[in-house]
């Protein structure tokens, strides 16, 4: 992939970079983000939720062209009307390139939405006002936000933007080849080789009452992973350690950034709590996504907490509070988030697991009824060793047959 962020962003091309989990999508992302900045191309790193947006350091596509949750492009006649159009426009005619991650969440109005605004910012009849458009994410992955909207690649605007695909095809997440191949039946729906290694998974399935303390659990809903972490938490004895977070900023951005983080306004720990890191260490002691156990909350000589973790691979850390950014696309911070970059990890949501790494994971499949959820949740763990599940019968794979198709036609090109 060396050369490939050059390739892409001199090509001046529409481009959508796609592939499985674990595929090095991300990665890709953020060297052509970085190639950008080093050689003087304004790129603006948008996405398309507050999360996704938080993990390659930017700010949501409808923050950045103002159209919040709309779905209409007749919405522009309104947003030229807005006192912060000419902002808006302005900020579109300086840059070079837009990227938008986790592209599979815009739905085809929004996408439509999207080049109207461009061309009316720009003056130009071109798709997308004629900037480069660098689309990233896994249209097999999660459906786009909205009731009786369809994908982006449904749109006329993508039909128009003559987009130029890169498909990725190596796993660098999964080891075994038995896994790989029923992670990839169940991402595509391919029902005969899901039978063939269904047996994968009834062998690691277990009674929710035998689920190891250890294990982070995966569930469907929100309610229940809150529940069950301030559960296990009062089950630990000792002292109650409570911080709080700071965001400061435009009010607007700092709303939407602190919803956005997946660090917990108030983050409440004991030692020996159970917990998963938000972020990857610049010095490469923990990822996104790696447990361990709180050892100890101490004070800094200049009078800072910082929390003491021990990881389950052994090593001990220090770590102390994290700033999150939402930026433009000048580099300018718009707000900022302070806290510290982990929560309890007894139970996540499947949702809010999307982009992390966890070695340690059981799967609970009751009450999942997403789209891709199933496959999503599954390919957030390296190896089978380390997986459990339960309530495997209530696990529905339910592959959007548009999007099947899509791909369908994709790999048949290739």
């Amino acid at each position: 992939m060396n050369n490939l962020p050059k390739k892409i962003l001199k090509s001046k091309k529409n481009i959508f970079i796609t592939g499985p989990a674990g595929s090095g999508k991300s990665y890709l992302l953020n060297q052509i983000v970085e190639y950008a900045q080093t050689n003087n191309i304004l790129a603006a790193v948008t996405a398309s939720t507050g999360t996704a947006a938080i993990n390659v350091n930017g700010i949501t596509i409808h923050k950045f062209l103002g159209f919040g949750i709309q779905q209409n492009k007749q919405y522009v006649k309104t947003l030229i009307e807005k006192p912060y159009w000419p902002r808006i426009a302005a900020d579109i005619n300086k840059i070079d390139a837009v990227i938008i991650d986790e592209i599979s969440m815009i739905s085809n109005k929004q996408i439509e939405l999207i080049d109207t605004i461009m061309k009316e910012a720009r003056h130009s009849s071109k798709a997308f006002g004629g900037l480069q458009m660098i689309f990233v994410g896994d249209f097999l992955q999660l459906p786009p936000i909205g009731r009786g909207v369809g994908y982006a690649f449904e749109s006329l605007s993508w039909k128009e933007g003559d987009i130029n695909v890169i498909n990725l095809t190596n796993n660098y997440r999964q080891k075994e080849t038995d896994f790989r191949e029923l992670l990839n039946a169940i991402r595509i729906g391919d029902s005969s080789n899901i039978s063939k290694h269904k047996e994968i998974l009834l062998d690691r399935e277990i009674k929710q009452m035998d689920v190891d303390p250890e294990k982070t659990i995966l569930v469907s809903k929100n309610d229940r992973a809150n529940k069950y972490n301030l559960f296990k938490l009062d089950e630990l004895k000792g002292k109650e350690y409570k911080f709080s977070a700071i965001g400061k900023g435009e009010k607007e951005y700092k709303n939407s950034l602190s919803k956005s983080v997946l660090a917990d306004e108030t983050l409440i720990v004991k030692k020996h709590a159970r917990i998963i890191m938000l972020v990857n260490d610049v010095d490469g002691k923990y990822i996104n996504g790696t447990q361990g156990y709180v050892a100890n909350v101490f004070a800094s000589k200049d009078g800072k907490e910082y929390i003491t973790l021990e990881l389950d691979n052994g090593n001990i850390v220090d770590v102390h509070k994290y700033t999150w950014t939402a930026k433009d696309y000048n580099d300018k911070v718009l707000a900022s988030y302070e806290q510290f970059p982990l929560k309890l990890a007894w139970g996540i949501t499947i949702h809010k697991s999307q982009g992390a790494t966890i070695e340690d994971l059981h799967i609970d499949f009751a009450g999942l009824f997403a789209p891709s959820a199933m496959y999503v949740a599954l390919s957030r763990t390296t190896s089978l060793d380390k997986l459990t599940v339960s309530n495997l019968r209530n696990a529905r794979n339910m592959t959007d047959p548009k999007a099947k198709r899509y791909y369908e036609i994709l790999l048949n090109k290739d």
